[in-house]
């Protein structure tokens, strides 16, 4: 008798779990964010969510344990990730722990019971997925590097120079040589070029005077009674500036000076080369994007790559020396072409380098449009 008193007492509870199985829906799967999601989260309450990673869509939670004076400490689940927002904040969350961020926090508003939060997703979404130490700032998406207060929040347009904080007012260089031809244009004194700031003889590229023919291998021009060419006379230059624009003339016609001409023309397609355009440069290249060390790298190396190349002459005796010099953020001499007796007598790549791999590097940059081109080329990226 015991026994079935016993047994019928478990008669309810066991038609309970039968009719609670058949009445209560199964929980729906969390929803699958692509791009965003924002939802308002009130204390202790939890909002579930799914994101790719990989072939796999894992599911999350994310609740709220505090939300007070225009703050909210949020954990995300699995792996009880603690995540402080300030209103207006965004901070980037690493689920899975590889290092790189999965998912953008940004809480736009608070109230005293709820935060208003949104979720994005890294490259799907107009977010950084990065954060500046403190003391700096954040430039817009998508830049998103990292500037000082005593740094302009923005660069200028390419072609453009930028005034020094706190002015930071964009400009064009007026850059011309001393009769006021701009570089890289003919004078109006033939044949006279304007080379990176040097009056330079190159009758074939400016042309001769009327009656007069052009040597080809000094760039000067002479009167065909001559028996030998000789220079033509310009405006300013006196016989010995014009040995020396001769000699510079020279030493441009080597393959060294011909390189340095190409270094400039490709310095000179972009003065500056930004972090957002540096990683468009990248994946096309690569086919992905850089990591943290190569985009540390590209924040050392980029303003070493110089925006124009100056040559300077001097002379002792018959002998030239003339200098090419990255002209940039840094001045560094890059190579010296020494002539005498209107031929080259000896070259030296003061950073090291020799011709062929110059040769590579500017091949290899010259294959990628701007200036971004040269950053990769010389961190061996291209």
């Amino acid at each position: 008798m015991a026994a079935k008193t016993i047994a019928l007492a478990f008669v309810p509870l066991v038609l309970s779990i039968v009719l609670a199985g058949c009445i209560l829906p199964p929980q729906e799967e969390a929803p699958l964010i692509t791009t965003s999601k924002s939802f308002v989260l009130t204390q202790e309450k939890a909002e579930r969510f799914r994101i790719a990673q990989g072939s796999s869509t894992p599911e999350y939670s994310i609740r709220a344990v505090s939300i007070l004076n225009r703050t909210a400490l949020l954990i995300i689940n699995p792996g009880s990730i603690a995540v402080g927002l300030t209103e207006g904040d965004h901070e980037p969350v690493d689920l899975n722990g590889d290092g790189n961020a999965d998912i953008v926090l940004a809480m736009a508003n608070t109230t005293s019971a709820e935060a208003y939060i949104t979720i994005y997703i890294p490259g799907a979404s107009q977010v950084c997925a990065t954060k500046c130490p403190i003391g700096q700032k954040q430039r817009q998406f998508p830049d998103c590097s990292c500037y000082s207060a005593q740094e302009c929040p923005s660069a200028c347009p390419s072609g453009q120079l930028q005034h020094p904080y706190p002015d930071c007012t964009c400009y064009t260089e007026n850059r011309t040589c001393t009769d006021g031809t701009v570089y890289g244009q003919c004078s109006e004194t033939k044949p006279m070029f304007c080379n990176n700031g040097v009056l330079v003889s190159r009758c074939s590229s400016c042309g001769c005077p009327a009656g007069m023919s052009c040597n080809s291998t000094s760039g000067a021009c002479y009167t065909t009674s001559q028996a030998t060419p000789t220079p033509t006379p310009s405006a300013t230059p006196t016989p010995a500036q014009d040995e020396m624009l001769q000699a510079i003339a020279v030493a441009n016609s080597s393959t060294e000076g011909q390189l340095m001409s190409r270094f400039d023309a490709l310095y000179r397609k972009n003065p500056s080369c930004t972090q957002s355009e540096f990683i468009s440069t990248f994946h096309l290249k690569k086919g992905r994007d850089p990591n943290q060390n190569e985009l540390l790298l590209f924040a050392n190396t980029k303003n070493y790559i110089p925006a124009s190349v100056a040559v300077n002459a001097t002379r002792n005796g018959t002998v030239f020396t003339i200098i090419y010099t990255n002209v940039g953020v840094v001045r560094v001499d890059a190579l010296k072409v020494v002539v005498a007796s209107g031929a080259v007598v000896s070259r030296q790549w003061l950073d090291g380098t020799d011709t062929s791999l110059n040769q590579q590097l500017i091949a290899k940059a010259e294959a990628i449009p701007g200036n971004c081109g040269m950053v990769m080329a010389v961190n061996g990226w291209a």
